[in-house]
């Protein structure tokens, strides 16, 4: 490479990125109030769905064909909380707060600990089934009204 040519493409490098570091500040000076994840874990911090939303969730879900039900149980909903928890807080879901499981005698946390991919994969995958669809779907509406909550400050309950 010529040495012309070796500066023109140096000088060209650096105007797109001193331009794209621009645009960047740009955008970041547009913004609103940057997203504190801390203050939603620290809110979060002792929560999980409770049974009566939990039912609330799982009853708006679509009938499912056939004689197969899936299973909506305790154990699921500890993973669906910290679906929600993670959605939330921007967390990694293993961090998130496990009350439903911690109230288990330990043989039952175990068992629950060794399902814990499964569903936590049922409900993340793109191509999921139409019932975890439709429950991902429920789920994140649950979290946004927790977001909203949270970031309004609001005095009620979170749940």
């Amino acid at each position: 490479m010529a040495t012309g040519t070796l500066l023109r493409w140096l000088r060209d490098g650096q105007n797109a990125f001193n331009a794209a570091l621009h645009d960047l500040a740009e955008e970041l000076d547009r913004a609103t109030d940057p997203t504190n994840y801390q203050r939603r874990r620290e809110v979060l911090r002792s929560w999980s769905l409770s049974s009566e939303i939990w039912n609330e969730i799982i009853t708006r879900l679509p009938p499912v064909p056939g004689p197969v039900r899936p299973n909506l149980d305790d154990r699921v909903r500890q993973e669906a909380s910290a679906f929600v928890w993670a959605y939330v807080t921007g967390g990694e879901p293993l961090f998130a707060p496990r009350h439903v499981e911690a109230e288990q005698p330990p043989e039952v946390r175990q068992v629950w600990r060794e399902r814990r991919a499964n569903t936590w994969f049922q409900l993340s995958r793109p191509d999921a089934l139409n019932h975890y669809t439709a429950l991902r779907r429920l789920l994140c509406q649950h979290g946004d009204a927790l977001i909203e909550k949270i970031e309004s400050g609001t005095s009620t309950p979170i749940r």
